[in-house]
């Protein structure tokens, strides 16, 4: 059952964003602050300063859909960046199925890709969290509010990623903007106990299988000109020797024992 309906034109005061909504609350059209995604941030980071104009209140469904759906196509509002709305107004609760759906018809961006529009308007100063630096108290909070949380995929659960070769372009654009200085761990050095557990883990690792996985491979030239580059410059010291003495020793008593 229709119930009557105003439509709305919302314009912040401060920034001049606009926002076109309805709402069923005649009585509390001034009041009324919408509920978008990106409009509800603006207003939580630049204040409730806003001015309501009224459109129109309808009394017919359809006049009310065909009013709201004009509006919104004829101004633009989800390409414009003077608007904060992500979809077309329909002045129905909730987006509708089919042809009458805010998306029909429209192309649908690549898994893993964000709508320019919908970027380019969240991007830079205009995304809330620009320029923020979070307080010593505000990480620790966080990370006590986090603390014990289940991850939305277990720990040991299949990966969405599983067997799946990851694309030649995106490892190529994660090699580039993690080298050099750029890098986490750039000028960082592990801990003895660091090194302890990743070394634990490697054997236990290399422990698991029946067989292991690099068994009777053997190397690509190309893969093999990449290591001999990646050691050009490496500096063996004199503990490294020792130690790599030790593990072949040991890897060779170890192979004659079982034999």
């Amino acid at each position: 059952m229709f119930r009557p309906t105003a439509l709305l034109v919302q314009t912040h005061n401060v920034t001049g964003l606009k926002y076109f909504c309805k709402t069923i609350h005649l009585n509390k059209v001034h009041w009324y602050k919408g509920s978008g995604t990106v409009w509800k941030r603006h207003l939580k980071k630049h204040g409730n300063d806003v001015s309501t104009g009224i459109m129109g209140v309808y009394y017919d469904r359809q006049r009310c859909v065909e009013a709201a759906l004009e509006f919104s196509r004829t101004h633009n509002i989800v390409v414009s960046k003077e608007w904060a709305n992500l979809v077309e107004e329909n002045a129905e609760t909730g987006a509708q199925g089919g042809d009458k759906h805010p998306m029909f018809g429209r192309p649908h961006p690549q898994k893993g890709t964000k709508r320019p529009e919908i970027s380019a308007r969240m991007s830079g100063e205009n995304n809330p969290q620009f320029g923020v630096k979070w307080s010593e108290e505000r990480k620790s909070a966080t990370s006590i509010a986090r603390t014990g949380k289940k991850l939305n995929r277990p720990l040991g659960s299949k990966s969405g990623m599983k067997g799946k070769a990851y694309p030649e372009e995106g490892r190529r654009k994660l090699s580039e903007a993690l080298k050099g200085r750029v890098s986490p761990n750039w000028g960082k050095q592990a801990s003895e106990e660091t090194k302890a557990k990743m070394s634990a883990s490697q054997k236990a690792k290399a422990a698991s299988f029946a067989v292991h996985p690099n068994a009777g491979r053997k190397a690509s030239e190309e893969t093999k000109a990449k290591m001999r580059a990646a050691r050009v410059n490496r500096i063996i010291t004199d503990a490294d020797k020792q130690k790599i003495s030790e593990a072949v020793t040991a890897w060779h008593k170890q192979r004659k024992e079982q034999q």
